[in-house]
């Protein structure tokens, strides 16, 4: 609403210059109007747009972080394969090794010597 002063000013006013702006006000509106439904128009456009845009940037943000959920977990199976392969790799060399360097200081028939 209109504040004590505003109202006391425009009571002040004669009825032809109350008149005069309320015609000039009704002008403007009507001005207004005009423009603002191609504006309008072209704004709900654009926001359609957006949104759109935006709903497959957050489904494609969502299958990228499921894709990068799932490639870490693969990462840290093949990690946990390569540690119990490499394990089980200087095991084996360790027992294939064992006797070559046993029956080298021995000095005698070790199979791989």
């Amino acid at each position: 609403g209109l504040g004590k002063e505003e109202a006391s000013k425009l009571a002040s006013l004669s009825r032809e210059e109350l008149l005069r702006r309320c015609v000039h006000f009704m002008e403007e509106n009507k001005t207004l109007k005009m423009g603002v439904p191609k504006d309008a128009k072209e704004l709900q456009q654009r926001v359609k747009f957006l949104e759109k845009m935006l709903q497959k940037s957050e489904a494609e943000r969502s299958e990228l972080i499921s894709r990068a959920t799932i490639a870490e977990e693969q990462l840290q199976e093949l990690q946990r394969h390569v540690r119990t392969m490499t394990a089980d790799y200087q095991k084996q060399i360790a027992r294939l090794q064992g006797p070559r360097q046993t029956s080298t200081r021995g000095g005698g028939g070790g199979l791989l010597n």
